[in-house]
């Protein structure tokens, strides 16, 4: 796999997974399979490099070597788009969540 992003809320822990295949996986570890399946092709580009859970696991990022994709978990849509690039053409390395002003913090 290329990234992992696990979320710890109450009874429930939640486990992302970005596979090779431009394909999400979300597991409930109350459950065997996979509950949910994000991403197509054509949404996800490049190497999948992080995966963060918002603190109420509504909002899933993923960081990827060419873009950064904000998803919205109840809809299984995303929610935004982010490529971010510094003068030298170079993608972020990694992303943090900043919830309370709703930023992604970009370090390069």
């Amino acid at each position: 796999f290329g990234a992992l992003g696990v979320h710890q809320g109450g009874a429930r822990t939640l486990v992302a997974v970005a596979e090779r295949e431009n394909l999400i996986l979300l597991w409930d570890t109350r459950q065997k399979d996979p509950c949910m399946r994000l991403a197509r092709a054509r949404t996800i580009r490049g190497q999948a490099r992080q995966l963060l859970f918002s603190s109420t696991a509504d909002t899933l990022i993923s960081h990827g070597s060419s873009s950064t994709l904000v998803w919205d978990i109840r809809t299984q849509q995303i929610a935004a788009t982010m490529e971010a690039k510094d003068p030298r053409g170079r993608t972020p390395s990694t992303v943090s969540l900043l919830e309370a002003s709703h930023m992604l913090l970009c370090e390069y």
